[in-house]
């Protein structure tokens, strides 16, 4: 079936995405402030270390913090055509999704996103990669169990637009459980929920 997949992703602009109240600082003036807060604050470093305290309580700390107040980062979805697949490659049907809506299953679904690899989808694709790259760890560790790896893996909920309905549905909580390709990924979906256009 084919759909338009919206992937969620971070963004974070580095000029206007944090906000910085002070004068601007060259490199002279950044290196002086480093050696002077390592010279205020190691006097009590030695102490801890001495005393043996960090083996206690690191958290605790009776020294003065600073702190810096920057900008919240967005998060942003992108949209990417694709087809949306059953298990094995055969394509899923909207009724097949709306009887998982109905019984409230999760299931397994194949997304294969063949516009990955186009220069105009570079940040859902570096989002779709890291994904991805995660999935492979997890999967190829030796010392988790099935269900550890399934229960360890990141989830997203992704936003699907059906092609061919004026309709929507929120795949929640994805979890990418297998990289069959640098195009196609098996999700396990835990809820599908149908919104409509407004």
């Amino acid at each position: 079936m084919e759909i338009t997949l919206s992937v969620p992703y971070s963004f974070g602009d580095p000029k206007e995405g944090f906000k910085y109240e002070g004068m601007e600082i060259g490199r002279k003036e950044y290196a002086k402030m480093m050696i002077d807060a390592y010279n205020k604050y190691k006097s009590g470093t030695d102490e801890m270390m001495i005393n043996n305290r960090l083996g206690t309580n690191i958290s605790r700390n009776m020294y003065r913090k600073e702190y810096v107040k920057v900008k919240q980062t967005g998060c942003y979805f992108e949209d990417m055509p694709s087809r949306l697949l059953g298990p094995g490659g055969r394509e899923m049907t909207i009724d097949e999704l709306i009887r998982y809506f109905q019984t409230g299953q999760p299931f397994v679904c194949v997304i294969n996103m063949y516009k990955l690899g186009d220069p105009k989808n570079c940040d859902i694709e570096s989002e779709i990669k890291s994904w991805a790259r995660e999935c492979v760890r997890v999967n190829n560790c030796k010392k988790f169990s099935t269900e550890e790896k399934i229960a360890y893996l990141s989830k997203k909920d992704l936003k699907v637009k059906f092609n061919e309905a004026k309709s929507m549905a929120v795949l929640r909580d994805c979890k990418m459980i297998e990289y069959v390709n640098n195009r196609t990924f098996v999700f396990l979906v835990d809820e599908i929920v149908f919104i409509t256009e407004g």
